[in-house]
This record gives structure tokens, sequence and C-alpha cells, in this order.
């Protein structure tokens, strides 16, 4: 079933699963289920209907593509954000390669006028002079290094687009571009489905922590269990911070008596943070563009400058 709803789909969602119709063809455990947090939405959605009778095709078939649906909203497109990346990095790249010709084979011309004329050259030309002439002397080094740096910003953004979903995309460079409540959103979550099938919330806070790939939030997980386990403090005692903060709604969630309401409140709260979260990079990436026009400008408009002010003396 997982196979075949993996063949229908394209990107990351065939990635996501490939990799649990992989986890539930080896010799699957309730463990490594409760671990995984795509393995477990889709096993959540069994738990009451396999309590009265035998599963039928079409009740497995709904939980998954069910989970394929609920997926796009726990992950917004990361494809949409990199998108957003593509022209404004190959706005840098490109002025990066115009700025070395410049400075190996326009500035140096320049710079040889200068001295036939003796010019008094400004700080700016004299800045620039100094760069034609380093980039001219390291040039292969240099070479070297912006060559490697486009194939790392490539191998990186490849790295992130074929990244792993879930709770284990917290840790390695993934987890570098994820904000506060996107994390803290990844956690709530999976402490509501923990929580659906069952476990109390203290196993389920300790679990969710401890798979997160991240050591701050394992703390806090602990943190947040010795303080639920205490009968003089309130969960709202928890200090909810990653590395900002604080988080209310889910501090108010952890009081909640009803496991139940509480698992479909994590949840919602969990949608509200990822939506906050996509909102806050959209709106930071809408003024990278024009940040960079801004700076390549600026930059050609200091290079114009520094080559061309001095000659003003010889009209």
């Amino acid at each position: 079933m997982l196979s075949q709803t993996a063949a229908g789909f394209s990107g990351r969602r065939r990635r996501q699963f490939t990799a649990l119709s992989k986890l539930f063809r080896d010799k699957v455990t309730p463990k490594r289920v409760l671990e995984n947090p795509d393995a477990l939405a889709i096993c959540a959605a069994l738990v009451h209907p396999a309590a009265s009778a035998p599963l039928a095709r079409w009740q497995i078939q709904d939980a998954v593509l069910r989970e394929a649906d609920n997926s796009l909203q726990r992950y917004p497109g990361r494809r949409r954000w990199w998108g957003s990346l593509v022209y404004p990095l190959a706005i840098l790249v490109l002025c990066g390669v115009i700025m070395i010709g410049i400075c190996l084979y326009l500035v140096p011309e320049f710079d040889r006028m200068f001295s036939e004329f003796g010019l008094a050259l400004p700080p700016t030309t004299k800045s620039l002079i100094w760069i034609s002439r380093f980039v001219g002397r390291w040039k292969l080094a240099i070479l070297i290094v912006f060559l490697g740096s486009v194939v790392v910003t490539a191998g990186l953004a490849y790295h992130l687009r074929r990244s792993a979903t879930g709770p284990a995309q917290l840790s390695g460079p993934t987890g570098w571009f994820i904000g506060s409540r996107g994390i803290w959103a990844l956690w709530a979550w999976h402490v509501g489905l923990l929580l659906e099938v069952g476990l109390s919330l203290g196993d389920a806070i300790t679990l969710a922590g401890r798979v997160s790939g991240r050591a701050r939030l394992k703390q806090a997980s602990h943190e947040m269990v010795e303080r639920l386990s205490d009968d003089s403090s309130q969960p709202s005692d928890v200090a909810l911070y990653f590395p900002s903060g604080p988080f209310p709604l889910l501090a108010f969630t952890l009081q909640l008596q009803n496991l139940k309401q509480q698992s479909a409140v994590l949840r919602d709260v969990a949608a509200m943070y990822w939506e906050q979260e996509c909102n806050k990079r959209v709106w930071w990436l809408s003024w990278l563009s024009p940040a960079v026009v801004c700076v390549v400008g600026l930059s050609v408009g200091v290079v114009v400058v520094a080559l061309f002010s001095p000659l003003v003396q010889l009209i």
C-alpha cells in the first residue's frame, strides 16, 4: 500500500512514503513506530478501527492518503522557499564572476593609465587597485574557493531538499534552518500522536524529546516531566524557550487534564506554529531579493566611481 502510494507522488512525499514502506516491510516493532512520527500518524488512525473489527483494505488506504495530505501542512513546501532563493543566489554568483573579471582585466588597464598620467588617486580607487592586484596574484586560489562555495551551497540545497521529515530533520544541517516555533511544533505534533495511541503524558514528552535529535529539546522535555511529577508546581512553570520564547499555548495545553483533548489541542497548536514559521520565512525571503539587488547596484556604483573619478582631473 505504501509503495503504491509512493509511486503516485514525486519529490519529498515520494521519498517519505518509500522510507515508510521500507520501515513496515522490515521487522517493524512498536518501539520503531513510536519513534517515527510519520509511521505513528498512520498507525494512530487505525488504532480505534482495529479495536472493534479486522481492518479492511480501504481503511488502511484511507489512513495512508490522509497522512499524505496532512504531511503538506506539517512540512510546508521547502521547494517554494528554495525557489525563492534561486534568483538572489544566481544574481550573487553572476555578480561575483563579473567582479572577478573586472579585477583581472579591466582594473589593470586603468591602473596603467593612471600611472602614465601621474594622477592622484582617491582612497576608493586605491582600494580597488589593491583588490585587483590581490585577485591577480591569488586568482587560482580565489577561483578554487569560489567554485568550492558554489558546490557546497548546491550540495547543501540538495541535502535539505532530500532530507528526512519529522523530528529526525532537527539534527544535522537541516535543523539549522528551522526556527523555534517550527522545532516546538514538530515536538508538540509528535507528543499529540503519542498521547492518542495511549502513552502517558510523561512518557510521550520523554520519547518525543529523546528522538528529536536536539540536546536542548531533550533537556527541556526532561525538565517538563520533572515538573509534571512535582505536585507543588504547574506545567506552566517549565521554561519553554528554544532559544527564544516563551510559548504559552504549549504551557497551557500541558495543564489540561483530559489526554484526548490534550492530544487534539497539541496538534492544533503545532499546525498554528507551522503556519507562523512558514509566514515568517516567507516574509524574510521577500526582502532577500531587493537586498541582493541593492548590494549589487551599490557595488557596481562604487566600482564605476572608483575607476572614473580620477579621470576628472584630465578635463
